[in-house]
């Protein structure tokens, strides 16, 4: 760490020739050019911390036409602007200083190693040097009669030159006849920036193109409309006496442009730069070094800086973005947390305190593939938030493709060499920073024995555990999760893979492992809240599986001798029972035990969570393979609904239902499997009045053609059970029509949801009563 030090003591400010001091809004509009006025990368907001802002560190060629090179690192080429104000100079290693620059009188000269670290990790220090730069600047520009209208340092038009030189340099002269003065690239008069711009900043979207002004426009124009940040305004604008002063504050092309003095030719817009170097070649050399009045400022039609602060107002309080989680709840008192880092690595957030123990190790593994073996760690990255206000994210990439293998990061938690025996792990997900549906965490429990993997999904939007089970864990354990996921997630959206704390709970063998599969039946479809991973929307993919947080039958279900449900024992303490629901709204046999991602997520039996020590599974399944959503849809709005295909769908899921049951019944060989049904939705029995069938625009013969192809589907599934239990299955069939029989839409006490406008795709689904009838019926089948 660094000792204590004061930014102006480090780097004192400059004074001024000619006297006065920097405009607030002109150094703001510096900044707000160069970096958005961040000192950490982009991922950071106010509040938080995150790694330093680097110009280019890596020397990528990220502009240019050729995408092929956006990963080859180029150590030559790296810009090395560090910071809010972009400190570049003195920024690099020793021995490692970029060549001198004759022309403008340059040599770099490495900066101590503490201040060089000062100036990354401290915004105060990093702006104290940035300050003194431009002053610097001022005063070499002035000294060489490099000056605007009456020269006053407090209005914002004079610093001009100033800024222009804070980009590009300043060619001091030589006396010997050779240009000198600031630079061509950012004149005004320049063909590559459009002859007909306005003043920059004054439409809101010309921060998207600023390629389109020169430097120096750009800086009066940020100082002139604040930018905006996720908090508001960055800071209080500058002002002028009337609009069109401000716009005027943009010089004309030909303000800096005179065959006299620069040799620029103001008459020839495409190429006006006349200089030739001594050999008859035109070399852009047209470099400015004389006084200029495009306005005159002492009569107050320039730029006024607003001082919102004076030196008497304190430091401004810190944001409060990504609010780490600092304390233990969600896992108990002897947990083992393994944190990403170790506790040396101090907490710099206010009220965010370590009272957990540094227990085992956490390590990182980059893949380095030649020529760019460094190509792993570009894009990964540290932030604040999360368990203990830090936390490692990168990206996920596609494991199949060799292309993307050389990105390939893997976190490794080992928990304490003494832990062994039966051990709950979870997994501590922040609220950012974590997207991926592919989270897949590798369980090696040690002592030779098989691996175990969970695949979890990320953007829970909250800093939670995620529980990944209970394992028998022996010496040399460890749980680890790569970014090489097992397919690609898209391009349209960065799915960012998190790599948090770990916590290793000593507990006992469950006394019930249960995993609840299936569709929307089992899901709890229509039943709000739902899970946060099971329903947010991110580019133009996301979820709707929509898993009930509360109002789902498997999370009712209780173990016989048990007064809380499996789920709740689960969560309680150190746990006695294993729990996970994975039904998927819209699933179908595919989706469960096929090749099929519903939602982005795997298909449900290669999630992990099915394995030797599953004790009961429970499902609903086949409703969508026989498109009886598509079907209820048609006689919903009136169009004819009865047709063949219906029971052709239904006859041929004989196939795939056995082949699910059978794969679920390989993956947990010890599981009690129960297969539930699906209930009748109508009542065609003269017990619910006609008239509220018919509000649904279905007839009564479409309300009994859709309860017979219920019972056929129904009958399918019975016949698949009964097969495979004479095959030695551990499987039975639930029959739910007489549990909701007098329960059915419309009914008094019904079910089951009629058209539901308010809730997406809530309609003809189980309502929190008929979710508690299904759990009822799997609790008398584990109670007989």
């Amino acid at each position: 760490g660094l000792t204590e030090w004061r930014p102006q003591g480090e780097f004192p400010p400059l004074s001024l020739a000619g006297g006065g001091r920097v405009p607030v809004q002109v150094f703001l509009g510096i900044m707000s050019q160069e970096t958005n006025l961040w000192q950490a990368t982009g991922h950071v907001l106010p509040g938080s911390t995150g790694n330093p802002l680097i110009g280019n560190y890596y020397g990528r060629e990220l502009y240019n036409d050729d995408s092929t090179d956006d990963w080859v690192i180029n150590w030559g080429k790296s810009d090395c602007g560090y910071g809010i104000t972009q400190i570049t100079d003195g920024m690099r290693k020793q021995g490692h200083e970029r060549p001198c620059k004759p022309d403008e009188n340059f040599c770099e000269v490495a900066l101590p190693a503490r201040q060089q670290r000062e100036i990354a990790v401290d915004y105060a220090t990093n702006m104290a040097a940035g300050l003194r730069i431009l002053q610097d600047k001022w005063n070499q520009t002035r000294n060489a009669g490099l000056i605007h209208s009456n020269g006053d340092s407090a209005w914002l038009e004079n610093w001009i030159f100033a800024i222009w030189a804070y980009n590009s340099g300043f060619h001091p002269d030589q006396h010997d006849g050779s240009p000198w003065g600031v630079g061509w690239a950012n004149n005004p008069a320049n063909p590559v920036y459009p002859a007909n711009r306005h003043f920059f900043n004054s439409n809101p979207h010309d921060p998207a193109e600023p390629q389109l002004w020169p430097y120096e426009e750009k800086v009066i124009g940020f100082a002139a409309y604040s930018i905006s940040t996720p908090d508001g305004p960055g800071f209080r604008p500058a002002w002028w006496v009337s609009v069109e002063d401000r716009n005027a504050a943009k010089p004309l092309l030909s303000s800096f442009c005179d065959p006299g003095k620069n040799d620029c030719d103001p008459g020839d817009a495409a190429a006006p730069c006349k200089h030739k170097d001594a050999s008859g070649q035109y070399d852009l050399k047209c470099w400015w070094h004389t006084p200029t009045w495009y306005r005159t400022c002492g009569s107050g039609v320039c730029g006024h800086e607003l001082l919102r602060f004076d030196t008497s107002y304190p430091e401004q309080p810190d944001g409060t973005h990504y609010a780490p989680n600092c304390s233990l709840s969600g896992i108990p008192s002897n947990a083992y947390v393994v944190d990403d880092v170790p506790a040396s690595v101090p907490i710099v957030r206010s009220g965010c305190s370590r009272t957990w123990g540094d227990h085992g190790s956490f390590t990182l593994y980059f893949n380095e593939a030649e020529p760019a073996p460094y190509v792993s760690r570009i894009d990964f990255h540290q932030l604040g938030g999360g368990f203990g206000d830090h936390f490692w994210f990168t990206h996920t990439r596609d494991a199949t493709d060799a292309g993307q293998l050389k990105f390939g990061v893997t976190g490794f938690w080992r928990p304490p060499s003494s832990m062994t025996g039966w051990t709950r792990i979870k997994v501590h997900i922040p609220e950012i920073g974590a997207h991926t549906q592919l989270a897949d965490y590798l369980i090696d429990p040690g002592g030779g024995a098989p691996t175990r993997h969970r695949t979890v999904g990320q953007y829970w939007q909250k800093n939670t555990w995620v529980d990944l089970g209970v394992f028998h864990l022996n010496s040399g354990a460890s749980v680890s999760l790569s970014n090489l996921t097992r397919r690609g997630e898209g391009r349209d959206w960065d799915w960012d893979i998190a790599f948090d704390a770990m916590a290793f709970i000593p507990t006992s063998k469950p006394k019930v492992d249960y995993v609840g599969l299936g569709d929307s039946y089992s899901a709890g479809q229509g039943n709000e809240p739902y899970d946060e991973i099971s329903n947010f929307t991110l580019g133009t993919r996301g979820s709707t599986c929509h898993r009930s947080k509360a109002d789902a039958y498997a999370r009712m279900i209780r173990w016989p001798g048990s007064s809380a449900t499996i789920e709740s024992e689960a969560r309680t303490g150190n746990g006695t029972t294993g729990f996970a629901l994975l039904a998927c709204s819209g699933a179908q046999t595919k989706h469960v035990a096929g090749d099929a991602y519903a939602n982005g997520e795997p298909p449900q039996i290669d999630q992990g969570y099915l394995d030797a020590d599953t004790d009961l599974v429970t499902l609903t399944i086949g409703g969508n393979d026989a498109g009886f959503s598509d079907v209820i849809s048609r006689c919903t709005v009136g169009l004819n609904c009865r047709d063949d295909s219906t029971e052709r769908a239904i006859a041929g899921l004989d196939g795939p239902l056995a082949d699910t049951f059978t794969k679920i019944h390989q993956k947990a060989p010890n599981a009690r499997v129960i297969v539930l049904g699906y209930p009748h939705l109508f009542n065609v029995q003269n017990e619910a009045p006609l008239t509220c069938i018919s509000s649904l625009r279905i007839g009564q013969l479409d309300a009994l053609w859709l309860n017979e192809m219920t019972d056929k589907m129904n009958a399918v599934s019975t016949a698949v059970v009964d097969r495979l239990r004479g095959q030695g299955v551990d499987i039975s069939f639930i029959d739910p029509v007489p549990a909701f029989t007098g329960h059915a839409i419309c009914d008094d006490d019904p079910y089951v949801r009629a058209i539901d406008i308010t809730t997406d795709g809530a309609s003809y689904h189980p309502n929190p009563a008929g979710q508690r009838a299904y759990a009822a019926l799997v609790q008398s089948v584990l109670n007989s």
